[in-house]
C-alpha cells in the first residue's frame, strides 16, 4: 500500500493497517533502505512480487510504502530525503521534492500513527552526516519516537579498524544517545553479511514485539544493547597467538538448575519457605514501626500459624480423605 499524499493516510481507517504494530525505515536517498529490507525479507519473495524497489538512480521510493508481514507487523519503507547544494540535477529534484510534498506526508504520517513503535535511521557507513539527517533525526526525537540506528554498506569498510572509526566518528556528528545501540548491514554476500541480517532482524522483532511505544523506547535503552553484543562477538576478529588463532569461547547464556525437574513436594516446601520468608519481613516492618511482637507471632515464624482444637481436628479428617483418596 502506497501513501502519497495526506488525504489518502485516511484510507487506513478500520483496516489491518491500524490494528498491528508498525516500524517505520527513514534514511537519506541511496542510503539502502529498500535494498537493506528486500535482503531482509528475502524469504517474501519482495523483488519478485515487486516489494521494496531499489534503483541506483536516487528517488526510486516515491510515497510511504507499507508492507504486511505475515499479519503480524508492518514495516514503512519512506522516500529519501536528499542534500541541498548538490550541483546534479537529479539530486535537486530530490531534495525539492522532499521539501515540497513528502516531509509534510511524513510529518503527518508521524501524528496519525500512534501505532508506530519505533524508526529505524539508515546511514552509509562511508558518508558524513549533513544537515538533513540531523533535521530528520530531531523531528523523529521530538516525538519520542525510539530510533534504531542501522550503518548499510558496511562492505565498504577495510578492517574492523576502519569499521569502529567510522561508527565513532557518525555517532559524535548525529549525537547519538550512549544508550542506544546500533547495527550494520551489507547486502553482498560473504562476510558478515547473514551475521548482520540476524543482528537487525532480532533489534526489529524486539522493538514490534512491545505493546507501546514506550515499551519499545525501554527496550532499546535496555533489551537492544545485549543482543548487540551478543552478535559482536561474532564479527570482530579474534585475537591471534604466535602458534595461531586462539581458539574461540563461546558464549552462551545459562541459568543454574534451569533442566532440574522439581517434585509436587519440592515445589511445596518453596512455596512454604517463601510464605515464612514474607512472615518474617512483615514482622520486621512492624518492630521498625515500633509495634509489639507477641509469643504467638514468633511461634509462627518458626513453626507456622497455631491452629485451635477444633482446626486442629478439621485438618485431620482433610489428611484421612486425601489417604483414602
Amino acid at each position: 500500500w502506497c501513501f502519497k499524499s495526506s488525504e489518502s493516510l485516511k484510507f487506513r481507517r478500520n483496516t489491518i493497517y491500524e490494528e498491528l504494530p508498525e516500524v517505520a525505515v527513514f534514511g537519506r536517498v541511496n542510503s539502502g533502505k529498500s535494498a537493506m529490507l528486500q535482503h531482509l525479507f528475502s524469504a517474501t519473495n519482495p523483488r519478485k512480487n515487486g516489494h521494496f524497489s531499489i534503483s541506483q538512480r536516487p528517488g526510486k521510493t516515491k510515497g510511504i510504502q507499507v508492507y504486511c508481514m505475515n499479519r503480524r507487523f508492518t514495516v514503512a519503507d519512506m522516500p529519501g530525503y536528499g542534500q541541498a547544494g548538490l550541483q546534479t540535477e537529479e539530486a535537486a529534484a530530490v531534495h525539492e521534492k522532499w521539501n515540497g510534498q513528502w516531509k509534510n506526508v511524513i510529518k503527518d504520517y508521524l501524528n496519525t500513527t500512534h501505532w508506530l513503535r519505533a524508526a529505524i535511521y539508515v546511514h552509509e557507513i562511508s558518508k558524513d552526516v549533513v544537515k538533513e539527517d540531523l533535521e530528520t533525526i530531531q523531528m523523529l526525537r521530538k516525538m519520542k519516537i525510539p530510533i534504531l540506528l542501522v550503518f548499510t554498506k558496511d562492505d565498504k569498510v577495510d578492517s574492523e579498524t576502519h569499521r569502529h572509526q567510522r561508527v565513532m566518528k557518525l555517532r559524535r556528528q548525529l549525537h547519538w544517545p550512549m544508550d542506544w545501540p546500533h547495527a550494520h548491514y551489507t547486502t553482498r554476500r560473504g562476510g558478515y553479511g547473514q551475521v548482520f541480517k540476524n543482528m537487525v532482524g532480532t533489534m526489529m522483532l524486539g522493538l514490534v514485539a512491545t505493546e507501546q511505544r514506550e515499551d519499545a523506547m525501554d527496550a532499546l535503552k535496555t533489551e537492544l544493547p545485549d543482543i548487540f553484543w551478543d552478535y559482536r562477538d561474532k564479527y570482530i576478529p579474534k585475537p591471534r597467538s604466535f602458534f595461531g588463532r586462539k581458539a574461540a569461547i563461546k558464549k552462551s547464556r545459562t541459568y543454574p538448575d534451569e533442566d532440574v525437574v522439581y517434585t509436587e513436594e519440592e515445589l511445596e516446601e518453596e512455596e512454604e519457605i517463601a510464605e515464612k520468608r514474607e512472615l518474617r519481613a512483615l514482622r520486621a516492618e512492624r518492630k521498625a514501626r515500633g509495634e509489639s511482637i507477641t509469643l504467638e507471632d514468633k511461634v509462627d515464624d518458626l513453626k507456622g500459624p497455631t491452629l485451635t482444637p477444633k482446626e486442629r481436628l478439621k485438618r485431620w479428617e482433610d489428611m484421612l480423605e486425601e489417604a483414602r483418596r
